[in-house]
């Protein structure tokens, strides 16, 4: 029979080994790479990195051990804590597992790494703007909800779901055989204007919940964030003074320009102040996004698609991409500047003037990482010392030393590029004879040229490709979308002009011709104008996450990104409601082995049994009642001199159909919700009402109720109803 099974100690289980080691950001904020080990597959959820791109960096000296190792990545967000490492990690580490991301954290987190690499002068030592563009060609982006299958035996699934919080954001589910693994970081459960919210709480009982607790102690009402930055802003504008918002450049910032300019045209006298977006990458990010339609909340895009608009069009909102560029703009105005963590960029430019004067005010929409400056401020810190790498001209000593080896690199350049010309051969072509020898036509890359002469096409017919104008969904030229947008005016275009004049009547040579040094430099500054937090990163927040993990009751739940006060608190909560059967709150480094105890064997069933079972569907398994024979199969070992057989170990069983079967008990799968039950009494002819404690009234003499165990409790007389 098939319970027990005979000789079940032959067969081990077969569920699967799990591995979670944080190699950055567990019981703190700092960036996200984690490495997950399913059997002998490994997977590296996230490779984020800070805006210092330290080399030395604890995570990534781990990588360098690991990356020949890895076997697939996953990206869950566009931003540098998020992937601030993958061009590092693919290009200098060498690793060639196969990347997985949503188009928009493809889009978008080539705008985040190039921003930030043109701030930090120092780590263009490390990798390059190159480095960024050869590593995201090799991504490989996903839909929501599609289904891609890792790993030689395909044995592994992945499929993205839509986290909130910024366009493309991803909660990824993970599924080997019996186990389901969520890994949700920075999700938003609340519609915003271009996001849809994120619904992890129908994704079902994951085996295993990856989450973070950033936000545990956090209780804002998130709700009315957008109404007190308008208000705050709209206060000091009107007193005459400046408004400073850091942000991002291609995530959060997009949903705090719609909000402005939806009080911009709605508040009465804001028109007549200014609203500007500031960011290097500020028109690269805004057209990317424009091109996001499909990925954008489902409201927003119907609102567009019906009016074939932009929809990144803005009326009130000014995009630059130059510091110089805000004096062609009215004042007071309020900035929505780059970069969120006020540690380099306009946002820290600005600050450094602004912020020394009581008329202007700083509004903080996220508490960032630990040591960053919004963090002190938050902190209440109003002395604030920063370090500027600036480029200086080199004079003197130090400029005729780099002219001389300069002078000797180009000799060196121009002997070596002589002695190349020498060694090229001479262009050497078959002859016809050898020609019509030859079965198949030579293709153009088969003749004798010179490697670096030779066009590489991949058309076999004809060595050239024809060249089609990139176009934007809605039909624009590229070119002409960066440069020629509908919310440009061509006052601003004059504007830009002017000061790229100014620009260039005040340089005596371009800047990429001056040699100059790289010079640090400590500055103190002093802020004295109100500075408010305001919490707008696009987080649940702590109610929140505790209600979300009640709902989704994983068997298993691993803590990370957050404090480990936070991470304690919540930890307590869920041990409090008996949530898990293991919670984890792992350091750093710390392999946390979260493997699920299933005993699950794998059987082959006869044809004639497998077509007489009946499935029903339950989650995403197929599940099936049957009586048969188990037994294993006899294999022939030619060795025994007996001439006895043996079962193999590596065998696998069957079940074959016996003669009579007994049959089975109803068998309930899943939950039991009054709700559902109401629905099939309904079907089948009887009144249902809900009774307002609890529980359903069935055609006024029946009461059904459901007990803390699930158990259903039917109350009433012994009448026909009770019985039916």
């Amino acid at each position: 029979p098939l319970s027990p099974f005979p000789s079940l100690s032959a067969t081990p289980p077969m569920s699967s080994t799990i591995h979670l080691t944080p190699l950055s950001g567990a019981q703190n904020q700092g960036p996200q790479c984690h490495l997950l080990r399913l059997d002998n597959f490994l997977i590296l959820l996230d490779c984020g990195w800070d805006e210092r791109f330290d080399v030395k960096a604890p995570h990534l000296q781990q990588l360098k051990r690991l990356a020949p190792q890895i076997d697939a990545i996953l990206l869950s967000h566009s931003s540098l804590h998020h992937l601030g490492a993958l061009p590092y990690l693919v290009q200098h580490l060498k690793c060639n597992a196969p990347i997985y991301c949503t188009t928009p954290i493809w889009t978008m987190g080539e705008t985040f790494l190039e921003e930030s690499l043109s701030w930090n002068i120092q780590a263009t030592e490390i990798f390059s703007v190159n480095d960024i563009h050869e590593t995201f060609k090799r991504i490989n982006r996903m839909r929501y909800q599609e289904r891609v299958f890792l790993g030689e035996a395909k044995d592994v699934q992945i499929v993205p779901f839509s986290a909130g919080h910024t366009l493309g954001a991803t909660v990824w589910k993970l599924s080997k055989e019996t186990d389901d693994i969520i890994y949700a970081i920075d999700y938003n459960h609340r519609k915003e204007i271009i996001c849809d919210a994120c619904r992890i709480d129908k994704l079902g009982k994951p085996s295993i919940l990856i989450t973070d607790s950033f936000m545990a102690s956090n209780e804002a009402k998130v709700k009315d964030s957008p109404k007190e930055i308008v208000d705050k802003t709209m206060e000091t504008l009107r007193l005459g003074g400046n408004v400073l918002i850091p942000s991002d450049t291609a995530g959060r910032c997009f949903e705090l320009m719609f909000h402005l300019e939806r009080a911009w045209k709605q508040r009465p006298g804001l028109s007549n102040y200014g609203l500007v977006f500031l960011s290097k990458m500020s028109l690269r990010s805004i057209t990317s996004a424009s091109n996001q339609l499909e990925w954008m909340g489902e409201s927003f895009r119907k609102e567009h698609e019906d009016r074939h608009s932009d929809p990144m069009s803005f009326e009130h909102v000014r995009i630059l991409r130059k510091l110089s560029m805000l004096e062609g703009v009215k004042h007071p105005v309020c900035v929505i500047a780059a970069t969120e963590t006020l540690n380099s960029g306009f946002s820290l430019a600005l600050f450094r003037i602004w912020g020394q004067h009581k008329s202007n005010r700083v509004i903080l929409t996220d508490k960032n990482i630990k040591g960053s400056n919004v963090r002190k401020l938050i902190e209440g810190q109003r002395q604030i010392d920063v370090k500027i790498f600036k480029k200086v001209a080199l004079q003197g000593e130090e400029l005729e030393e780099h002219l001389r080896q300069k002078r000797a690199d180009e000799e060196v350049a121009k002997l070596k590029a002589r002695e190349a010309e020498q060694r090229k051969e001479v262009i050497q072509i078959r002859d016809e004879a050898e020609q019509e020898e030859e079965l198949e036509a030579p293709s153009h890359d088969q003749l004798y040229l010179p490697e670096n002469m030779r066009y590489h096409s991949q058309y076999p017919m004809f060595p050239c490709i024809e060249r089609h104008l990139e176009t934007s969904i809605y039909g624009i030229v590229a070119d002409e979308l960066i440069t020629k947008r509908n919310f440009m005016e061509e006052i601003q275009e004059q504007e830009d002009r002017a000061a790229l004049e100014r620009e260039q009547t005040q340089q005596v040579q371009p800047e990429e011709q001056i040699p100059f040094k790289i010079v640090e430099e400590n500055v103190s500054i002093e802020v004295v104008c109100p500075v408010d937090y305001i919490e707008f990163s696009g987080r649940s927040n702590g109610t929140s996450v505790r209600n979300i993990i009640q709902q989704m009751h994983p068997r298993k739940l691993v803590l990370i990104h957050g404090t480990p006060q936070d991470s304690e608190m919540l930890r307590k909560f869920c041990v409090e409601k008996k949530l898990c059967e293991q919670i984890e709150v792992p350091h750093e480094n710390q392999v946390v082995d979260i493997s699920m105890d299933t005993n699950m064997i794998k059987v082959k069933l006869r044809e004639q049994l497998l077509s007489n079972t009946r499935f029903v569907k339950a989650g995403t398994f197929d599940l099936g009642f049957i009586e048969g024979l188990y037994e294993y199969p006899k294999v022939e070992e030619p060795n025994q001199e007996d001439g006895t057989t043996a079962t193999s170990a590596d065998a696998i069983p069957f079940i074959a159909p016996r003669a009579t079967n007994k049959g089975h008990h109803t068998i309930l799968l899943g939950e039991i919700k009054l709700h559902n039950l109401s629905n099939i009494l309904r079907k089948k002819g009887f009144k249902v009402k809900f009774k307002i404690d609890g529980g359903l009234i069935v055609n006024g003499n029946i009461l059904i109720t459901l007990d803390s165990s699930e158990k259903v409790n039917i109350e009433g007389s012994l009448c026909k109803d009770y019985f039916d």
